[in-house]
């Protein structure tokens, strides 16, 4: 799911450490979508929402070998956008529709400032 601001806060709920037999979704109060290619259903509020699978898994290790995080590299099988952000003559994201959250360190998120357009050279 791409999290916009209006996800935030539940996006937010959601990174509370839990038990393997406890799901993330009993944290938040949002209705699920059911998903075309994977079990997994999804967020109905999401604006993008990516089906993926796992295609690699790769461990990172400190220099001792101890695992420190993981890195998964998922493959996306199908992709939804809400019709309020994609242009379909295009096929591009308005982003000031989707109102994209990124997350920087620890505590700290960012909206998205001031946008511009370049040119790609021929």
């Amino acid at each position: 799911h791409m999290v916009s601001v209006d996800l935030t806060k539940a996006m937010n709920q959601t990174a509370a450490r839990l038990t393997p037999d406890q799901s993330e979704l009993n944290l938040i109060d949002l209705p699920l979508v059911a998903s075309t290619e994977i079990q997994v259903p999804g967020l109905q509020a999401a604006r993008i929402r990516f089906e993926t699978q796992l295609y690699q898994y790769v461990p990172i290790r400190d220099r001792a070998g101890v695992i420190i995080t993981d890195l998964f590299i998922l493959e996306i099988r199908q992709f939804h956008f809400a019709d309020t952000v994609l242009d379909l003559p295009s096929l591009h994201v308005n982003p000031a529709a989707l109102a994209p959250v990124a997350r920087l360190a620890g505590p700290n998120y960012a909206e998205l400032g001031q946008t511009f357009m370049l040119r790609r050279p021929k």
